[in-house]
């Protein structure tokens, strides 16, 4: 009997020690319930990570009212905290408590911690009041003049909207201009104009017309109708405006990290996101895209990274470009990515430093094996091939990616034209002429 209780022992400690490191992931806050005077004005909450470490981890903080109202008591706050894989440090954020002058109960608000799919913990917090009760003002009379003693007029807390911002806060569709947000600085829901260097967070929030955000974190919502440059993005959807610099997206998960309907400026780099809707680069310095999820998507002006995914429904405008051919989706249309305002450039290709496509179909074993060659006219500037002593005009009218199984083909069609398939996968349809 002894020797089966020490068995079972052993088999009960032994199951939590394999298992413990594969718990849940979860988030909680350092302590269950808070007390802060009100005349100490800021609130610090931590958050530590608990659990699974081999899998990253999202929540979004915020504040929900009580007897202790938002906006005359506290300032609402709410943003998002994010873990990577293997990341387990406590993160923090702040609230500010407004100090009144006005005697009242001790007065509580609610602080929750979760995601779209669960919530992870909600506490308390009490603000203590520091008030005693004032007695009624009364006139006092000094020789013949009379003077009345009033208190000062409860001020509220005003946050700072230019120059230097070290605060945590919700401007509530306040305006910010012309501002640095420090390293501690986390603003949420503010319009930002000017010029603005983020070297903290800046979450849900709108960069209006003519305005610059550049540097730091961003998170949640972002409505560009200016430019962002060299951020990090942590959030939900960045749209509209303009992108430069370096965008790195730092944060994946299918329900995060959208970039849609943006315009690049010169060199612009993505690395990462899921890319949609119209996304348009600059012809003189194409922006180019790494680790990107690209769907339901119109792109122009851009270079496609070897290590990008495309679903079926992109389509590739003018001057696309791919750094590697096997990126290439099978049967997309690459004609108007080819094309200038003189039809397809036969002297270029789709992939950045590949042979050109006139160079592809004169190395093709047919062209090879007959001794014809694709030439261009210097004069005319139209394509001709001369076989069996017989001078033909070659006109391109439309160039995909083939199947890949289908290399290295030129096919006659019985409507006057060819279909050429290149060995790198280019299938060209020319028109044939006397």
């Amino acid at each position: 009997m002894i020797n089966m209780m020490h068995y079972y022992l052993f088999f009960i400690i032994t199951l939590n020690i394999i298992w413990l490191p594969f718990a849940q992931a979860t988030l909680q806050f350092s302590e269950t319930n808070y007390r802060i005077n009100e005349n100490e004005e800021k609130l610090t909450l931590t958050v530590k990570r608990l659990g699974n470490l081999e899998t990253k981890i999202v929540a979004n903080y915020a504040t929900r009212s009580g007897s202790a109202k938002a906006g005359s008591d506290f300032a609402v706050a709410k943003g998002l905290l994010a873990w990577t894989v293997g990341e387990n440090r406590e993160k923090s954020f702040d609230i500010i408590i407004n100090d009144d002058d006005l005697k009242e109960d001790n007065e509580t608000f609610i602080v929750t911690l979760g995601n779209k799919n669960e919530t992870f913990d909600t506490i308390k917090i009490t603000i203590v009041d520091n008030d005693i009760e004032k007695l009624p003002v009364e006139t006092v009379i000094i020789e013949p003049q009379i003077e009345t003693t009033t208190l000062p007029p409860s001020v509220s807390y005003q946050p700072p909207t230019t120059g230097e911002i070290h605060i945590i806060y919700n401007y509530q569709g306040d305006t910010i201009n012309d501002a640095t947000i420090g390293p501690n600085g986390n603003i949420a829901d503010a319009t930002l104009a000017g010029e603005i260097i983020n070297e903290g967070m800046v979450s849900n929030s709108t960069v209006v017309e003519d305005a610059t955000l550049e540097g730091g974190t961003v998170s949640g919502d972002l409505d560009n109708q200016g430019t962002i440059k060299n951020i990090t993005f942590v959030g939900r959807e960045l749209k509209n405006g303009q992108l430069g610099g370096t965008i790195t997206v730092a944060i994946d998960d299918r329900s995060l990290g959208f970039i849609q309907d943006v315009s690049l400026l010169p060199d612009t780099l993505i690395n990462g996101g899921q890319l949609t809707g119209q996304i348009a680069g600059h012809v003189d310095g194409k922006a180019k895209f790494n680790r990107a999820k690209l769907r339901n998507i119109e792109l122009s002006n851009v270079i496609i990274g070897a290590d990008c995914e495309l679903a079926e429904d992109v389509i590739l405008g003018e001057g696309v470009r791919f750094v590697d051919n096997a990126t290439i989706p099978e049967d997309v249309d690459l004609t108007e990515a080819l094309s200038t305002e003189d039809g397809i450039d036969i002297n270029t290709d789709i992939v950045t430093d590949g042979p050109s496509l006139l160079s592809q179909i004169n190395d093709l074993p047919d062209m090879q094996t007959n001794g014809w060659a694709l030439v261009q006219n210097q004069e005319s500037g139209n394509l001709e091939v001369m076989v069996d002593g017989r001078r033909l005009g070659i006109k391109p009218k439309q160039v995909k990616q083939a199947k890949r199984h289908r290399k290295g083909q030129i096919n006659i069609n019985d409507d006057g034209t060819a279909t050429v398939i290149t060995a790198q996968g280019r299938e060209i349809l020319v028109e044939i002429k006397e």
